[in-house]
């Protein structure tokens, strides 16, 4: 991807869902988009409390998946989310689990 398309937003992995609705006004989508990114940053956060890692965003681009200590992982899209998430948690993360419980906010 473009470095530009990157800042403004527009990435192409599918769960990103930012399509120009009018290619002549992209401000709008740009907008929408980067709020979408920001809410399911916060719901993979939600589901990973409690194991020391944590989501955020890198530059609109990909994703930064990290530990407490500093120590982490840069992802492309949210695909590679989860399974960076458990080999910096050594562990498997299950959330279907039945002692699974992400922490209340």
């Amino acid at each position: 991807m473009c470095e530009v398309c990157a800042i403004f937003g527009l990435g192409r992995h599918w769960a990103d869902g930012g399509t120009l609705a009018d290619p002549r006004l992209p401000a709008p989508d740009i907008a929408r988009y980067r709020v979408e990114r920001r809410r399911r940053i916060q719901l993979f956060n939600a589901l990973l409390a409690g194991t020391g890692i944590v989501l955020s965003d890198w530059d609109g681009e990909s994703f930064w998946v990290g530990r407490n200590d500093g120590s982490g992982e840069r992802v492309a899209d949210l695909g590679g989310v989860w399974p960076a998430a458990e080999r910096l948690a050594g562990r498997r993360i299950d959330p279907l689990e039945a002692d699974f419980a992400p922490a209340q906010s």
